[in-house]
């Protein structure tokens, strides 16, 4: 069994590894470390950018700016101050208004932070909508209520043999099923 194990690891490595030492038809190999590996720049950059603002943003909450901004009812625009405590069922309540008694949580909302953005409409153009010509009866499969008088009685007749044909491959196929469990 190890070595069924070591097998499929062996042939695991081989297929990953593969892409880069197959060669195209130009020469060039299918696919080189960099199409796997992202840019390492770009994630020191990222990590670089992301550590700066966490700072900056740790260090305004260290200083009471963000907070004293909260508290006086001066919040970035188009947001909302909306106060969150329980009350005395343990119910959790939600508003606008501070409640008379006791704390609440202050949540700032962003009422644009799911929005999607629609695509814009296009006028409706009339479409050019050309008649097929009429088409004879013997053209083709009849379309409902196009059949002649003359050709309904050969339609039925079809259907039927249609009907008798499906019978046919019905009981075969029952007993070629029923032969089976014998």
């Amino acid at each position: 069994m190890k070595l069924f194990i070591k097998f499929l690891l062996l042939i695991l490595v081989l297929g990953m590894a593969g892409p880069f030492f197959l060669k195209r038809p130009d020469g060039s190999p299918w696919m080189e470390p960099s199409d796997v590996m992202p840019k390492i720049s770009q994630w020191q950059n990222e990590a670089r950018r992301f550590w700066r603002d966490t700072k900056n943003w740790f260090s305004r909450l260290a200083d009471g700016d963000v907070l004293s901004k909260i508290e006086s009812g001066d919040h970035p625009a188009g947001q909302t101050k909306v106060y969150r405590w329980r009350d005395a069922n343990g119910t959790w309540q939600l508003s606008d208004q501070p409640p008379a008694t006791g704390q609440a949580d202050v949540i700032m909302v962003d009422p644009d932070t799911n929005l999607i953005q629609g695509l814009p409409e296009e006028p409706d153009e009339p479409e050019n909508v050309e008649q097929a010509p009429a088409q004879s009866p013997s053209v083709g499969l009849p379309l409902p209520m196009t059949v002649p008088l003359d050709q309904v009685s050969k339609l039925q007749e079809d259907a039927l043999k249609v009907q008798e044909q499906l019978n046919r491959r019905n009981e075969a196929l029952e007993e070629a099923l029923n032969g089976a469990d014998k």
